[in-house]
C-alpha cells in the first residue's frame, strides 16, 4: 500500500501501474498481484488505459526495436517550443546545445537532415498503438 501512495504522491500512478503490469507478466505473483490492486484503487479508468498504452508501447519496443525519441519530444509541449524559439532565435547556440546532449546520450553528433530523416520514417511507419502508447508517455513525463 505504501508503494500506492508513494507512486501518487509523486504523481507517477501511470507508470508505476505500466511497470507493475510488465513485472506481473515475467513474475507473476502475489506482490506484483497485491502493488497492482493497491494501484488501480481509486485510479480513474483513463489513468488504468494510459497504464495499459504504456504497456503495449514497451511491448512494441521488445518486438520492434525502441522508437524514435524524437517521435515522444515532439509530443510534449515545452521541447516543441523550444525547438522553435530555437529556429528562430538563436539556433546555431541551440543547435550546439542539442550536439553536446547527442554526443552525451550517442557519442556523436548526428546531423540535423539525418536526425529529420529518421524522425520522418519512424512516423511514417509508425501505427495507431504506437501513438497511443506515446501520447500515454509524454503525458506521463508532463
Amino acid at each position: 500500500e505504501s508503494f500506492a501512495v508513494t507512486a501518487r504522491d509523486c504523481a507517477m500512478a501511470v507508470p508505476a501501474l505500466a511497470m507493475i503490469e510488465i513485472l506481473n507478466r515475467v513474475r507473476p505473483g502475489p506482490v506484483a498481484e497485491l502493488a497492482r490492486t493497491s494501484l488501480v484503487r481509486g485510479m480513474s479508468a483513463n489513468d488504468q488505459s494510459a497504464a495499459h498504452k504504456m504497456r503495449e508501447l514497451f511491448d512494441v519496443q521488445l518486438r520492434n526495436g525502441a522508437l524514435n525519441a524524437d517521435m515522444l519530444y515532439l509530443l510534449r509541449g515545452t521541447p516543441f517550443k523550444s525547438i522553435v524559439s530555437g529556429a528562430f532565435g538563436g539556433w546555431s547556440q541551440y543547435r550546439e546545445q542539442m550536439a553536446a546532449f547527442e554526443m552525451r546520450k550517442h557519442g556523436e553528433a548526428v546531423p540535423v537532415s539525418k536526425r529529420a530523416r529518421l524522425l520522418l520514417e519512424s512516423v511514417i511507419h509508425a501505427r495507431a498503438c504506437d501513438w497511443r502508447g506515446l501520447r500515454a508517455l509524454a503525458k506521463a513525463k508532463i
